[in-house]
């Protein structure tokens, strides 16, 4: 014969004290695309992913990794991200407001912006996280590439962590 003995026992779920990782979404893109952009437009980068949340007090963490250039001879970006038709985490203030900016010479594909936000969706229905692009001016925004060739392929990601609060 056994006995188990406990003094405290706590579920899978946070408990006001402890926070937990109840489930994590992540997609990755990995294909290269150009995108026409009407300046300072913002259109789908295909950087997508949708979570459910279990509870309608949990955070979501989101984080993205994107790779892309514009066509100017500066080669400016402007990604936002976006949950479901709201833009959240953006600049207060700017001519083209987004997420994050980079500026690449001569087009090329130079650096990779990520970006990570916690969100409070306050919901249990199906949630969907997209990151949007934009250039300053009227031409291609290129995806997982650069402007010249595709020489250069990377890939983009987005994951969802759901955090019970």
């Amino acid at each position: 014969m056994s006995t188990l003995r406990v003094d405290n026992l706590r579920g899978q779920t946070a408990d006001g004290t402890n926070k937990y990782v109840v489930q994590v979404v992540s997609e990755t893109i990995n294909t290269q695309s150009n995108i026409s952009v009407t300046g300072g437009t913002y259109s789908d980068t295909g950087i997508t992913a949708t979570i459910t949340p279990k509870f309608s007090t949990s955070k979501i963490l989101v984080s993205f990794v994107i790779g892309g250039t514009g066509a100017n001879s500066t080669g400016d970006t402007i990604f936002r991200l976006v949950r479901g038709s709201t833009d959240i985490a953006q600049g207060a203030s700017g001519t083209y407001i987004g997420t994050i900016a980079t500026r690449n010479l001569n087009a090329e594909l130079t650096c990779t912006p990520c970006f990570t936000h916690l969100d409070n969706p306050s919901t249990t229905s199906a949630t969907t996280y997209k990151v949007q692009g934009t250039i300053p001016s009227n031409s291609t925004l290129a995806i997982n590439r650069r402007q010249a060739d595709n020489a250069f392929g990377t890939a983009s990601n987005i994951t969802l962590m759901e955090i019970a609060q």
